[in-house]
């Protein structure tokens, strides 16, 4: 469920599993700030076209995603992190979850369960309440004639002719032990969707195997991901912990998991964990 990559400077976990690290994030819909796509590390038509730009495309994502305000009130967990914005002077602001908290079908047509509180949003969605991709974009594609094959490990892309090869190893059947060469699949056009990390690693062994990528493969990377802190000895309980495989009846509701306080501080109809 989870891969663990540590570096010098930036520690990262990953989701495994069909639907990459949507399963194990924390759900948190935030349209970027401006500033963001002014940078000098963006391609000039991202650049040029900024938020405006690509407005449309956060329209077709937010129909899929369905992203809402978390409408249960208050949890401790907020509440505390009411009170630490408040001491460090932060005026935070209610973030959109892509949670679904009404049991339904959602755009892609999949039936979800109701969100239950239990809180285990980061560690996995048991109850398919989150919006993961394994609930909307990935079953609509199949819907459209897609196949998906779960299992395998693309290791490295290269060109033949007018053709791509995809270099990939079959995980879990026993080719590992006899360092097997990998196999490989033809196609006219390749879509790299391996998150930030898997396709910029498939991307600089695609390079170390001749194919021709640009400079700038691999440098000015950054994270988008959650900030995860922890605290002990506290004055108040915040009921951080989810419920895992026990049952939510009788439980006091966790409540939903998403970042820092930037997403409910003094906005009192939200829920954090930190």
């Amino acid at each position: 469920m989870f891969a663990f990559r540590v570096y010098d400077d930036l520690n990262v976990v990953q989701g495994v599993g069909l639907g990459g690290t949507s399963l194990v994030n924390a759900n948190v819909a935030i349209r970027p700030d401006e500033r963001v796509f002014a940078q000098d590390c963006w391609p000039a038509p991202l650049r040029e076209a900024g938020l405006a730009g690509l407005e449309p495309y956060y329209q077709r994502a937010w129909q899929m995603l369905q992203p809402v305000p978390y409408p249960r009130g208050e949890r401790p967990k907020c509440r505390a992190l009411f009170a630490a914005g408040r001491e460090l002077g932060v005026d935070g602001t209610l973030a959109d979850l892509v949670v679904q908290f009404e049991s339904g079908y959602n755009a892609a047509g999949v039936y979800q369960q109701a969100c239950n509180d239990c809180g285990d949003c980061v560690s996995g969605c048991n109850i398919g309440a989150k919006n993961t991709l394994a609930m909307n974009y990935l079953p609509d594609a199949v819907r459209h004639g897609a196949e998906l094959f779960c299992g395998a490990a693309v290791r490295w892309l290269e060109r033949d002719g007018d053709a791509w090869v995809v270099h990939f190893q079959e995980l879990e059947v026993g080719r590992e032990r006899f360092a097997a060469p990998p196999l490989t699949v033809r196609a006219k056009v390749v879509v790299l969707g391996a998150s930030s990390l898997g396709s910029t690693e498939i991307l600089l062994r695609s390079r170390a195997h001749g194919l021709s990528v640009s400079d700038k493969l691999g440098t000015a990377f950054t994270g988008n991901s959650d900030i995860i802190a922890f605290a002990y000895n506290t004055d108040t309980a915040v009921n951080g912990i989810g419920f895992g495989s026990h049952r939510a009846a009788g439980r006091a509701p966790v409540g939903r998991a998403s970042p820092g306080w930037s997403t409910c501080a003094a906005h009192p109809t939200s829920t954090t964990a930190g």
